[in-house]
């Protein structure tokens, strides 16, 4: 709580912060010439005394509590805090109604006191127009108007370890644009940490729902105007088709709405990597996997079609699940044999056809996943099990990258070491 007295009998003005938690009061006293000006502004703000009448001697206010109000607008207020974390040493409600509640139709008046600019030429003010179209139809197709309030909580729930959340909130009712389908409707469980072997160093897996909003800016473009655009949009499935051999509406309708990337890193296999600037550094063994959920072959089927007339390809066909390899005869200090697969409703994509292998495994429980690691278990506490998105990044891809940064700087020359010791240093911190 922050407050702000003047006391006329001794002329100074003091600043109290009150923390709450402990009700400690901290005073700050100003110099000299700043305590003048607020002085003056003091006489002009309580006004003068009568003549020869002596000042009364302050007297201690009574403690008060604030008055409390009621909001004459209707806000979100208690929709967002009561999924917040209150005690932590960040929380944060904003309304958001007033700002963005019609923000398309304040678009449409801008537009007019733009167009009403004095010497404005034809072609201009189509131009003008068509942007302003284009702008505000996608925002009133996106859903950012029914954003209602914003909300951020930061907690400690142990010695460096925090819950953060950060809200977006619509009523009910809201949220059917663009910007609310894109990520998914409807929360779900977390099929993506099935797939991810326990030597994971960072994972992502989102919903998306792309046909959704290709058809959103189809429509906007339309209505916009916009000869560049709409020919541009004209041409994409075109040029898709041309590079792909699959038509654009098969690729859409291929996807299933969800995919995922992971990194994984074999601390059991280091392996070492040239580079120019830095000699031979030592790294885990790296594996790269990207994870695609479909609705049908259609996308594995164009890649095998692509292989076809490779002898060197290796083939694996058993019943529900399909995989090319194509192995790379170089003397690489990593294993590297792309590998496309087709399994459960998934296509994968990955570095080596063992890591697709190790990713069904966990899946099937064959193998230990990352959910049955101690550092998962750990910082997954308290998470919901469904959802449409995660973001995990282990221990392990921190300290790899500063092992990098100091094996780098290892073997630097003394200008280089020393600017590489100085981002090591902050890469630490």
């Amino acid at each position: 709580m922050f407050a702000l007295y003047i006391s006329r009998k001794t002329g100074w003005v003091s600043f109290h912060w009150k923390n709450t938690p402990h009700h400690e009061k901290k005073l700050l006293h100003l110099s000299a010439p700043v305590l003048a000006l607020l002085g003056l502004v003091a006489v002009f703000t309580f006004g003068c005394q009568k003549q020869g009448a002596s000042p009364s001697p302050a007297a201690a206010p009574p403690a008060q509590q604030s008055p409390q109000f009621v909001s004459v607008e209707k806000t979100s207020f208690n929709e967002v805090t009561s999924q917040l974390d209150p005690g932590g040493n960040l929380y944060l409600y904003l309304g958001t109604a007033q700002w963005l509640d019609g923000l398309s139709d304040k678009l449409s008046d801008w537009q007019q006191q733009f167009a009403s600019l004095p010497n404005l030429k034809p072609e201009d003010q189509e131009n003008l127009n068509a942007a302003f179209n284009l702008i505000t139809n996608l925002v009133r197709d996106s859903g950012i108007e029914d954003i209602s309030g914003i909300g951020l909580s930061s907690i400690e729930i142990e010695k460096g370890m925090y819950r953060n959340k950060a809200l977006l909130h619509h009523y009910d009712g809201k949220g059917t644009g663009f910007l609310w389908q894109f990520f998914g409707r409807q929360p779900h469980p977390l099929a993506g940490l099935d797939f991810l072997p326990d030597d994971t160093a960072l994972a992502f897996f989102s919903d998306a729902d792309l046909p959704s909003v290709w058809t959103a800016i189809q429509r906007d473009v339309k209505e916009s105007n916009i000869p560049q655009a709409q020919q541009w949009l004209d041409e994409l499935p075109g040029e898709f088709e041309k590079g792909t051999d699959v038509t654009w509406d098969q690729f859409l309708n291929s996807l299933g709405g969800e995919f995922g990337l992971a990194l994984t890193l074999d601390a059991s296999n280091e392996v070492t990597v040239p580079v120019p600037s830095a000699g031979a550094l030592q790294i885990p063994a790296p594996g790269l996997m990207l994870v695609f959920k479909v609705n049908d072959d259609t996308i594995f089927n164009r890649i095998d079609q692509a292989l076809t007339n490779n002898p060197q390809v290796e083939s694996v066909d058993k019943p529900g699940f399909k995989m090319r390899t194509m192995p790379v005869p170089l003397p690489l200090p990593i294993q590297l044999r792309p590998s496309a697969a087709s399994s459960g409703g998934y296509l994968f994509i990955a570095s080596s056809d063992s890591m697709i292998q190790d990713a069904l495994a966990v899946e099937n429980g064959q193998k230990p996943g990352l959910k049955s690691t101690d550092e998962f278990k750990h910082v997954s506490q308290n998470i919901p099990d469904q959802g449409n998105q995660f973001v995990f990044v282990s221990r392990r891809f921190a300290e790899t990258m500063y092992d990098i940064q100091k094996q780098i700087a290892a073997s630097s020359s003394d200008t280089q070491s020393a600017q590489a010791q100085w981002v090591q240093s902050l890469f630490q911190k």
